[in-house]
């Protein structure tokens, strides 16, 4: 049995160490406007979320992909639109280059059934590096599709294209 004074002490002590532990994690990079954290690294995916989302239900998420012995970045991207488009029928996307870089921009909605629903918008940067490929990932839910949804898609796209192409691996 835990004496009196430690059980009216632990909850204090816990949120000091909550507290401390929140502050002393330190943010991988800032992406639009946002500060990400890694949360994930299985299989050389490296997933990234903004403090308090979590992936059960997350609003912004930017993932990092290296594929080995892959050269050919344009094949990839198409390969990677199509399988989009023929795994979602009422998916939109488009491809697109810009220098050596190419961008796969699109916008799927979650399967009957699921719960919570959502509309995802992705854009996905990939370019050839050396022994490979590397893709990032910047993913958007909208647990309301609506046509305010919409015109934030439209109005940050650009940035989001920008801000891909600039963003470097932080490991």
């Amino acid at each position: 049995m835990m004496p009196r004074i430690v059980r009216q002490l632990l909850p204090g002590l816990l949120s000091v160490v909550f507290a401390y532990s929140c502050l002393a994690e330190t943010a991988a990079f800032e992406f639009d406007g946002q500060d990400y954290f890694l949360r994930s690294d299985e299989s050389g995916i490296l997933e990234y979320l903004p403090a308090g989302e979590t992936f059960s239900k997350w609003n912004t998420l930017v993932s990092l992909r290296e594929f080995k012995g892959v050269d050919d970045a344009h094949a990839y991207a198409a390969k990677l639109l199509a399988t989009v488009k023929s795994s979602d029928p009422n998916a939109k996307g488009i491809l697109l280059k810009s220098g050596d870089d190419y961008f796969v921009d699109f916008l799927i909605f979650s399967e009957e059934g699921t719960s919570p629903k959502f509309a995802e918008w992705n854009v996905w940067r990939i370019r050839a590096i050396a022994n490979g490929l590397e893709a990032v990932q910047y993913g958007r839910r909208f647990y309301k599709f609506d046509e305010a949804a919409g015109i934030e898609i439209n109005d940050k796209r650009e940035k989001i294209l920008g801000e891909l192409s600039g963003l470097k691996s932080p490991n």
